[in-house]
């Protein structure tokens, strides 16, 4: 509202800090180092767990601006979204439409896609979005791995979240996701 009364051609005040601002020292560096290996490594799975606004999304972005030529991201928010949505939403993500809705051919074109970025010679990181892991997200999750390692189909997930992502991942139902 105050754009249009004072003229201003953006916002001057925000929560946070500026979207391409990112600082880190000793410590965050050698986390970004870590991060870096997983999204050129094959069928890797990392988490980066913070707080609200902390910066787990530049963090992530950090870690890729070295490597974009070799790496792909795309990204998936399961906060707000069901879990048997994932696999279509990575999907559009990369830039592909859903020519089907059968989930046997979504996974079939998410599999084709990833292949694609794999012969350009670049690795897919999915970074997906939880808030609360359950059984259902675990299972789309591990759905994606297991899509992965199949030849041709490299694909390295990124699990972004609160700091009790690595508690929930403890549940029972969830050892197939904890063993990755």
């Amino acid at each position: 509202m105050y754009l249009e009364h004072f003229n201003l051609t953006q916002r001057s005040f925000t929560n946070g800090p500026e979207t391409d601002f990112f600082m880190p020292n000793e410590q965050v560096s050698t986390a970004i180092a870590r991060l870096r290996q997983v999204m050129l490594a094959r069928d890797s799975v990392a988490i980066v767990t913070g707080g609200p606004g902390v910066g787990k999304s530049a963090f992530v972005a950090a870690a890729q601006a070295t490597i974009e030529e070799k790496s792909f991201l795309v990204h998936a928010d399961l906060r707000h979204t069901d879990a048997d949505m994932l696999a279509g939403m990575l999907l559009l993500n990369m830039g592909v439409d859903a020519v089907d809705i059968s989930e046997a051919a979504v996974l079939n074109q998410l599999r084709v896609a990833i292949r694609q970025q794999n012969d350009a010679g670049r690795r897919v990181t999915a970074v997906i979005d939880v808030s609360g892991m359950t059984v259902e997200r675990a299972k789309r999750i591990l759905q994606l791995i297991h899509l992965s390692g199949e030849p041709g189909g490299q694909l390295n997930i990124i699990l972004v979240g609160p700091h009790a992502l690595h508690r929930l991942l403890n549940a029972p139902g969830l050892i197939h996701l904890r063993q990755r």
